[in-house]
């Protein structure tokens, strides 16, 4: 699910990730059905045209009942395990069709960059942490990237290098979860 190359999640840490709705997208019910109002990013030739013509500001998608349904159940509290056993119970799927229903939906969603997925940490020295390490550091060379190039400004590069370093210690093993989460709390490494 993960769009972090490719990445592949365990289906326990799927299970137990959650779904969230992009702050930037607004949305409505209207009637039985949820009406998305996505904002339009407006390019050179899009912002010249306007001054001609006015264009509109969203793009509206009226989802189905159920998507619109399952879309409310992405609130940043509901793990996708909590929203398979709802459509289970809801709409008389087997556990297997309401994942895979799920699955394709949410996969849908995030292409469209209308949802992300808070995806818990694996297990400290397994397969799925190592491969999680290597982009957390992957990630950084990034960020140093840009923070030499002035993109991002001291406190904040100084933040997330430590946060990032810090779970990398996590997922090594060479951190407790307890001290890992003092340590986010104190700021001491």
């Amino acid at each position: 699910m993960s769009k972090k190359e490719g990445a592949s999640l365990s289906t326990q840490r799927f299970m137990a990730s959650i779904p969230v709705r992009n702050p930037d997208i607004k949305w409505e019910w209207r009637e039985n059905n949820v009406i998305l109002y996505i904002p339009i990013v407006k390019d050179k030739l899009m912002k010249f045209l306007e001054k001609l013509s006015k264009l509109p500001e969203y793009k509206r998608i009226k989802l189905d009942e159920i998507s619109s349904r399952v879309w409310e159940k992405m609130d940043g509290k509901t793990t996708v395990k909590d929203i398979i056993r709802w459509l289970h119970e809801e709409y008389k799927l087997s556990e297997r069709e309401a994942e895979f229903s799920l699955r394709a939906y949410l996969k849908n969603l995030m292409d469209r960059n209308l949802v992300g997925l808070l995806v818990p940490l694996p297990k400290p020295k397994t397969s799925e942490a190592e491969v999680e390490i290597k982009l957390i550091e992957k990630d950084i060379s990034r960020i140093e990237k840009l923070h030499k190039k002035k993109l991002i400004d001291d406190e904040t590069y100084q933040r997330v290098i430590s946060s990032h370093r810090r779970v990398i210690r996590y997922l090594r093993g060479e951190l407790k979860l307890e001290e890992k989460r003092r340590e986010a709390k104190t700021g001491l490494k």
